[in-house]
């Protein structure tokens, strides 16, 4: 990273192939983009579980292509479903408070 930056945001493939762990390796946090859908927020659990074997727990998820459609999942329906990885990183983000 170079000396005077304070954030620098990579866009990474989605799934788990090599070029999408090789992303999450080399993170230090983790924020998710994902459409609200079933298959979206699949992939988005899967790279959950892929970064927390590696030792990265995700600092949230931002949804992007939203438009209200009758297929896609509600905020309540995707919050119930990454709740247990949204709690994980807030205790884990208060812990390493000062």
């Amino acid at each position: 990273m170079p000396l005077n930056t304070d954030f620098l945001l990579t866009d990474a493939p989605v799934g788990l192939g090599r070029e999408a762990v090789a992303a999450i390796r080399s993170a230090q946090e983790l924020l998710l983009a994902a459409k609200p859908d079933i298959a979206s927020m699949s992939d988005g659990m899967k790279t959950c579980l892929v970064a927390e074997w590696l030792g990265l727990t995700p600092i949230g998820i931002v949804l992007n292509r939203v438009r209200k459609e009758e297929f896609e999942l509600s905020a309540e329906e995707i919050e119930k479903h990454t709740s247990p990885f949204q709690e994980k990183s807030r205790k884990m983000r208060k812990s390493s408070w000062p």
